[in-house]
């Protein structure tokens, strides 16, 4: 339901960090690399997240996003995604974020429950910012709901600060409403 609400309208209000460069590498308290997410394996989003969510990554991956899960090849332990615009011009993705040619939006990380606490989100985040670099995007952005504190404090984990507090309204899947400021409580 709410996705379907979101394609018709919605406002974010959100933190948006900016990575240009590797991030200091971010080691978990378990074993684990990224694996990408495939039509074979995207079943193994129901470990974690509900069952109806596994059509959404099978649609994220036609659409050409890409996904990760964070795992020992036993246990799945989160999984990430990546919007990328190789493109050589302005896109907007996911109805509202503007993408600049070769910039990539980092969305979607999650931690399953039993895994909370042991480092895999910064893990993640940072492992992406460095393969989506080594394939050519010149700068990761990753946008955090404002009230969603426990990827707020992630995202301090992993060292990147917010650039800018946006506020978005879409309707029917295009932004009409962009408000942007620096996110000064961060620059002293």
């Amino acid at each position: 339901m709410k996705k379907k609400l979101q394609k018709l309208a919605w406002a974010y209000l959100i933190k948006v960090f900016r990575a240009y460069e590797k991030v200091a590498p971010c080691e978990p308290r378990v074993t684990c690399s990224l694996v990408p997410i495939t039509m074979e394996n995207a079943d193994c989003v129901a470990l974690f997240r509900p069952a109806a969510r596994v059509a959404e990554y099978r649609e994220k991956l036609a659409l050409g996003e890409i996904g990760y899960f964070a795992t020992d090849g036993t246990t799945y332990y989160g999984s990430i995604w990546a919007t990328v615009n190789l493109s050589d011009h302005r896109k907007i993705v996911h109805g509202y974020m503007p993408l600049k040619p070769f910039q990539a939006l980092i969305h979607d990380a999650v931690t399953a429950e039993a895994s909370k606490g042991k480092g895999i989100g910064p893990f993640m985040i940072a492992r992406l910012i460095d393969l989506l670099l080594a394939q050519g995007v010149q700068c990761a952005l990753i946008d955090v709901n404002t009230r969603n504190h426990p990827s707020l404090r992630m995202m301090e984990k992993t060292g990147l600060l917010p650039i800018t507090t946006e506020f978005f309204v879409s309707l029917f899947g295009h932004p009409v409403i962009h408000f942007s400021r620096p996110a000064v409580d961060y620059l002293f």
